[in-house]
């Protein structure tokens, strides 16, 4: 699971919630974003037959692990769109991360 401060973005929350969630203000100026998108790949085809519980389990088993694997490389899940998952890597949000490695993480992840 994400820290409450990996999941404020700067630009998505008020100055007040941002505060609230990670106990600081807002880092404010410009850096380097790298946006990922991953999917199943042929993923309508592979559930087409599953029942509503066992497409239910197949995806929280792959949430689960591209959740950890994108956390795991300081990214921050913005979004989960039916089996897509989109995630940014910035230094706004993971302090491990510069301008010149948030593109390497999002590749490694």
């Amino acid at each position: 699971m994400l820290s409450p401060q990996r999941r404020a973005t700067t630009d998505a929350f008020d100055v007040d919630v941002v505060k609230a969630i990670t106990g600081a203000p807002p880092k404010e100026g410009l850096a380097k974003t790298t946006c990922l998108m991953v999917d199943i790949a042929g993923f309508s085809s592979r559930v087409a037959q599953f029942q509503p519980a066992q497409l239910r389990t197949y995806l929280k088993e792959f949430y689960a692990h591209a959740i950890k694997v994108i956390d795991d490389h300081h990214g921050l899940v913005d979004r989960i769109i039916g089996d897509a998952i989109v995630a940014v890597f910035t230094p706004f949000i993971s302090p491990q991360l510069t301008d010149a490695t948030a593109n390497q993480h999002a590749i490694a992840a």
